[in-house]
């Protein structure tokens, strides 16, 4: 299945869960077809430094921590090259997606310090 990244970024951020703690989380991309049968991997196509920096950004607008030992935001996967999921530098990207996680927390702890 083929998803378009900035689609599954939308629909992520649109989704509301009272029920249970849901720990918020993104991801600089994801594709497993390294890992499953011909024609049944997960792809996210279209990702890119811009769109992962937006997606972190619009979390860290609404971040509000269950407690001061549950204040994080989770990042899937610091490094998982087999399935196109890293914040690694990359002949690509070179350090794009770490220059967007960087930018993105350091405004926002200027908004809320002491935050994360």
């Amino acid at each position: 299945m083929r998803i378009d990244y900035k689609t599954f970024i939308d629909l992520d951020l649109n989704l509301h869960n009272q029920e249970y703690k849901c720990f918020p989380g993104v991801s600089p991309g994801w594709d497993n077809s390294s890992r499953r049968p011909v024609g049944k991997a997960t792809i996210f196509e279209g990702s890119t430094p811009d769109k992962f920096k937006y997606w972190l950004s619009k979390k860290l607008q609404n971040f509000e921590p269950y407690s001061h030992e549950e204040n994080f935001i989770m990042i899937n996967a610091w490094n998982e090259w087999a399935e196109g999921n890293h914040l690694e530098p990359c002949k690509k990207w070179g350090l794009q997606f770490l220059e967007a996680l960087n930018d993105e927390i350091f405004n926002y702890n200027k908004q809320k310090p002491s935050s994360i």
